[in-house]
């Protein structure tokens, strides 16, 4: 399966909503009352993905449960949260096919610093 971009921002926004920091979250419950655009089984393909790439916290490797975003989900989100921020960001590295979360965060980091200035 490939990777659903614009799942995973969706996923972690979802994520950073809901966590409060202890209690853990059902991938079946976030899919249903968050992303109900999205095929069950793509959510939780995303979620595993997630988890792997060590942007998420999951109770144990093969978990359904979500415990909260890590740092670098955080980072990561941060981001690419504006949605001015992503549609540029898309626009720029969609005519390269797929591209990893380290160039899309670079992409949207550039056009973030830009947009206050920096660069």
């Amino acid at each position: 399966m490939k990777l659903n971009h614009d799942l995973i921002r969706d996923l972690l926004l979802a994520i950073e909503e809901i966590s409060n920091g202890h209690a853990n979250f059902y991938i079946e419950t976030i899919a249903q009352e968050h992303l109900p655009q999205y095929d069950f089984e793509e959510v939780e393909y995303h979620n595993m993905q997630l988890a792997q790439a060590g942007l998420i916290k999951v109770a144990n490797k093969n978990s359904h449960y979500v415990l909260d975003l890590t740092w670098d989900g955080h980072q990561y989100i941060a981001s690419i949260r504006e949605q001015s921020i992503w549609n540029k960001t898309k626009t720029v590295v969609q005519p390269f096919g797929v591209v990893t979360l380290d160039v899309i965060k670079d992409v949207a980091t550039k056009f973030i610093a830009k947009s206050i200035g920096i660069e």
